[in-house]
């Protein structure tokens, strides 16, 4: 009878594993025998394969693993910042694999191209014009609607007023003719213009707001135009009380000097109602925030002042007709010079 054969002798033919130990690692599939090649991290005694040592962690394509040959960076290391990492083709340099990275294409916002806004009032003006013609429709269509509902309010108020008492009658005779003029009252002239200047304060946020989103964009819609900030009442009685210097002058030189004082002060505010529109703030510091860019950039700004005079004439002279052009076309142009002082990229 014989005896059960010692596994650790190496003579004979090899018996079972003794106890504590395992069986040599299978072979790939295809490949019978590979058990019997050296393991590159040793051996444990009866042949089993030693762990990876720490620190050493398998690679993903190596042999008897899942990929391909390759591995998931460097071992242990990582690459400074801004370096590439290693992670798959995504950080290899030249294009994306995905394609290319969301933009903005040719056209606008959305779809790509956008060019720095114009610092001059020439350059202004040619952009509003272009401008203008994509947007023709609701330019006319806001111009309009902020012209009648403008002009009703005003109507209103004159009639509120003389109908209070606030008139005076001027008799005018002649050596065969006299008639008899009723006029508002200095008091009633005051109270007209101031309610009119808080409808030009109101109408001017409606038009900035709108184009404002024209001159980055390159679209609005009507319903854009009236996205107002929420401080616009209080903003629009400043603009009432800072328009109303004309009214005050009971004289005529008194007038004079005061439609002077006008003229300064809408240039020095002009930037205003973007300022305004652009970012929540008091209205006090959105008028010292125009008078701190006008005062920078006094040349551009009085020149765009003189253009938009003329483009104003000039719509007057084409039957008032024009001046549904006119007005748009002047509101976009100074949006469009007051995002270039401030360096902005519009779309294009």
């Amino acid at each position: 009878m014989s005896t059960p054969h010692d596994p650790q002798d190496p003579s004979g033919v090899p018996g079972p594993p003794a106890y504590g130990s395992f069986p040599p690692p299978p072979g790939q599939y295809g490949q019978p025998g590979q058990h019997d090649q050296p393991n590159p991290y040793g051996q444990q005694p009866g042949g089993a394969p030693l762990p990876p040592p720490p620190g050493q962690p398998g690679q993903y394509g190596a042999p008897g693993q899942f990929g391909q040959p390759g591995q998931y960076g460097q071992p242990g290391q990582q690459g400074p910042y801004g370096a590439p990492s290693g992670y798959g083709p995504t950080d290899a340099p030249g294009p994306h694999p995905y394609g290319p990275a969301p933009g903005f294409g040719p056209g606008g916002y959305g779809q790509g191209g956008v060019v720095p806004a114009p610092v001059t009032a020439g350059a202004a003006t040619s952009f509003a014009f272009s401008r203008f013609g994509r947007n023709a429709g609701v330019l006319i269509g806001i111009t309009v609607v902020v012209g009648v509902v403008g002009s009703l309010v005003q109507l209103l108020a004159s009639l509120g007023l003389a109908a209070a008492g606030l008139t005076t009658e001027t008799v005018v005779t002649g050596d065969s003719f006299s008639f008899s003029t009723e006029n508002l009252s200095y008091l009633g002239q005051i109270i007209a213009s101031l309610v009119t200047g808080f409808v030009g304060g109101v109408g001017s946020l409606i038009l900035a707001t709108g184009a404002l989103r024209i001159v980055r964009t390159g679209r609005a819609s009507f319903g854009d135009f009236f996205a107002l900030p929420p401080t616009w009442a209080i903003f629009a009685a400043l603009w009432a009380v800072l328009s109303a210097f004309t009214a005050l002058g009971p004289v005529t030189w008194a007038v004079l000097v005061l439609a002077l004082v006008s003229i300064v002060v809408a240039i020095a505010i002009v930037y205003a109602p973007y300022f305004l529109v652009d970012a929540p703030r008091p209205p006090l510091a959105a008028f010292s925030s125009s008078l701190s860019m006008v005062g920078a950039n006094l040349g551009q700004t009085v020149l765009m002042a003189l253009i938009a005079v003329g483009l104003f004439i000039a719509g007057a002279v084409a039957c008032l007709v024009g001046l549904l052009v006119a007005a748009p076309v002047v509101t976009v142009a100074f949006v469009a010079l007051y995002c270039g002082l401030r360096r902005e990229t519009v779309a294009a």
